[in-house]
């Protein structure tokens, strides 16, 4: 729930200027909504500015001395897995899943 101390970080106003900004009309409903959705968005920052990120380890990928790529592993599907995929899937024929063609022939 948005708080009143929320509510006015942006008021109609603000979104009017917005609205004007952005070369879009809106009702005031509209408008309202907006503002309370704005609202919304910047209580979520104001959460995530409020994380501890000091335990963080710092990566500096330039530093790294050799490619750190990762070794590609085949992970077997079980029968289950498969019959979901392929139950999900929009076209298949016998055991394969039809895509668009990703190459021409010449």
């Amino acid at each position: 729930m948005i708080s009143q101390e929320e509510k006015k970080v942006i008021d109609e106003k603000e979104v009017a200027r917005l609205a004007q900004l952005a070369r879009i009309n809106l009702s005031p409903k509209e408008e309202e909504q907006l503002a309370k959705d704005l609202a919304a968005i910047l209580a979520y920052f104001k959460d995530i500015n409020a994380l501890a990120v000091e335990a963080a380890e710092i990566i500096d990928y330039y530093q790294l001395k050799k490619n750190q790529a990762r070794m590609d592993e085949i992970v077997q599907a079980s029968v289950k897995e498969k019959k979901l995929i392929k139950d999900n899937f929009p076209q298949c024929k016998r055991n394969y899943l039809k895509v668009k063609a990703v190459l021409k022939q010449v």
